[in-house]
């Protein structure tokens, strides 16, 4: 980093070293001295650095209204990892009883509108979970917004209503040949790890059939949604308030800063606009 942008960094309460990590630094930073550079940047560099920040969030989505059920539960379901897979344990000591284990699950790529609904899952016959399966399919998962930053940022706690979980009942079964490349791309983005799990464990990509859907995402009780609904509505595709947020009350007070410290240091852009983006990064613990 050049010494002026050092001293700069230090002179307003930002650590030099601790700002981003070292592959999100050569990424982003990378990308905005390209972006900034030129006629075209010295102008536009603030508006990089929106889309920077919005980009580098995670592009944060805010939670549907409470009165759009089925899109919550779309929601929900998009922004969860893994879940709760419920079962009626086929095991001598526990025969027919509730027995709940955790897996890993997907429903599409990382990202707004990306979901397909469906919850993909790795499955193995090794698994205990598994073999109960196969003398019963039927199930139920359970996923919550507790895994996610969003709970603990409003600082819900997992059983308030407000942060939001769903409970699925079906059956789970494998994905015919022609479901298995959704199958795999849903899960192997999320869970690069998949890729390189024991092949002689006869791994198989399987899917949770969807029959009866419960939302809590609000005081009041469980709302019911029909698959029907759930499988047509469109996925909420809102900024979240947490961008607008980091964007609003840290990014634009800066911006008068900046242009003065351009001024009269005789920075390029390009600094200028890494300085920023860094002050930026700090502020929101990117």
């Amino acid at each position: 980093m050049p010494p002026l942008l050092q001293r700069a960094l230090i002179g307003h309460h930002v650590r030099p070293h601790s700002y981003l990590r070292p592959a999100t630094t050569n990424a982003v930073l990378g990308g905005s001295r390209l972006l900034v550079g030129g006629c075209w940047g010295r102008r536009m560099w603030p508006l990089v650095l929106w889309a920077l920040l919005a980009a580098q969030a995670g592009a944060v989505l805010s939670p549907p209204p409470p009165k759009e059920a089925a899109r919550m539960a779309r929601y929900v379901l998009h922004a969860c990892d893994w879940g709760a897979l419920a079962t009626l344990s086929a095991q001598d000591e526990l025969r027919g009883r509730p027995f709940a284990n955790v897996f890993s699950l997907s429903d599409g790529p990382a990202g707004p509108g990306r979901g397909s609904g469906v919850p993909y899952l790795y499955l193995t016959d090794l698994e205990v979970s598994v073999r109960d399966l196969q003398v019963n399919a039927n199930a139920s998962l359970t996923v919550s917004l507790a895994q996610t930053p969003y709970c603990k940022k409003n600082k819900y706690d997992p059983q308030n209503p407000l942060c939001a979980h769903i409970i699925f009942a079906g059956t789970v079964v494998k994905v015919s040949d022609t479901e298995s490349g959704l199958a795999k791309q849903a899960l192997f983005t999320r869970h690069p790890e998949m890729e390189s799990w024991p092949r002689d464990h006869n791994w198989f990509f399987a899917k949770f059939n969807i029959t009866n859907i419960w939302v809590l995402d609000y005081f009041g009780g469980l709302k019911i949604v029909t698959p029907e609904d759930y499988y047509s509505v469109k996925p909420y595709r809102k900024l979240g308030s947490l961008v607008m947020t980091h964007l609003s009350e840290i990014m634009w007070p800066n911006l008068m800063f900046l242009l003065d410290l351009q001024s009269k240091a005789s920075l390029r852009s390009s600094d200028v606009a890494e300085l920023e983006f860094l002050r930026i990064c700090q502020k929101t613990n990117i």
